[in-house]
């Protein structure tokens, strides 16, 4: 979305974030901060987070409660227009080795707030945020949000409101993320550890998810899944940029539980499920479509390793 102004089916409307005091959340929540949307509400579980009590601001209502507990999703929901599902338990490797918490958290979590939207008479929209991940699920993670997908496009038929999910890719320096974990290699002075060399990621940045997901708002997808075009890299391309800025060693590790050598935005099984609109993918689960080619991390647009260097060297220099 080149516009930053807000869609018009945000503005005056009231808005529950969950997980808004969250990496992309907080972006989100400052991006309808400063436009015109009647009030932001953010369900969070700890209104002690650094996140809450800086980055949100005070226009902001913090709701706590979790997504399994009824009684704090029915108060977050009423009077609410528009809900954006964030929260979500995000670790791959958490979820491999919690998986009954990833389903109570990821599925059965957004499944009750599904329940509760919907008996929410003023409801107009629920946009889920789900990943890449999703597309050819492997891990805990991925299955828990392709399960999501389902669910929201399942309500889609039931009352009037408007239901749709947004794909992301892995947010760029989002915590935990590998490149979290190396930036405290260099502070620690250790090594730097690398998977598998030869895996490619999609690139996605905070800014560019918070504009997704307004571009979702302005849109009806009736349960589809939103997507767009992103770039890639060759995780050894990143590694030896980021040990060049460091000046780090780096250890090759071999792969974990659950990860793919590649990631799919949309995958072979969901192509004839699929519109591309310009640089949007729609995918509508059981329904066909025009159809596209299958998009992977493997055949996206590749950045170099000058590239990759110069976003690296601006990461590192704003983490300092």
């Amino acid at each position: 979305m080149t516009d930053k102004r807000l869609p018009a089916a945000l503005r005056g409307r009231v808005v529950l974030v969950t997980g808004g005091s969250g990496f992309l959340g907080a972006a989100l929540v400052q991006r309808l901060l400063t436009h015109d949307v009647s009030e932001v509400r953010v369900l969070t579980r700890n209104a002690n987070t650094r996140s809450s009590a800086n980055t949100l601001g005070p226009q902001a209502q913090l709701i706590v409660g979790a997504l399994n507990d009824q009684s704090s999703l029915r108060g977050a929901v009423r009077g609410v227009q528009v809900v954006v599902h964030l929260a979500a338990m995000k670790s791959v490797a958490l979820c491999e080795t919690n998986p009954t918490e990833a389903i109570n958290t990821n599925v059965l979590g957004t499944g009750a707030l599904i329940q509760a939207a919907l008996g929410e008479p003023g409801l107009e929209r629920f946009l889920a945020i789900s990943s890449d991940k999703a597309s050819r699920p492997t891990s805990v993670y991925g299955l828990t949000k392709a399960l999501l997908e389902r669910m929201v496009a399942e309500a889609a038929g039931r009352g009037s409101a408007d239901f749709g999910t947004v794909r992301c890719g892995s947010l760029w320096g989002s915590p935990g993320s590998v490149l979290d974990r190396w930036r405290e290699a260099g502070r620690t002075r250790s090594d730097l550890l690398i998977t598998d060399p030869e895996m490619t990621r999609f690139v996605m940045h905070r800014s560019e998810a918070v504009d997704l997901i307004l571009e979702a708002a302005s849109r009806n997808l009736g349960g589809a899944i939103l997507c767009r075009v992103m770039p890639a890299y060759v995780l050894a391309d990143l590694a030896a940029a980021m040990a060049e800025i460091l000046g780090l060693e780096q250890r090759v590790t071999g792969g974990r539980a659950g990860e793919n050598r590649h990631e799919d935005l949309v995958s072979e099984t969901e192509a004839p499920f699929t519109k591309r609109s310009g640089e949007f993918f729609t995918v509508t689960p059981g329904r066909r479509s025009s159809g596209t080619v299958p998009f992977s991390s493997m055949n996206a647009p590749r950045l170099s390793r000058a590239e990759l260097k110069e976003l690296l060297t601006r990461l590192v220099a704003t983490s300092a």
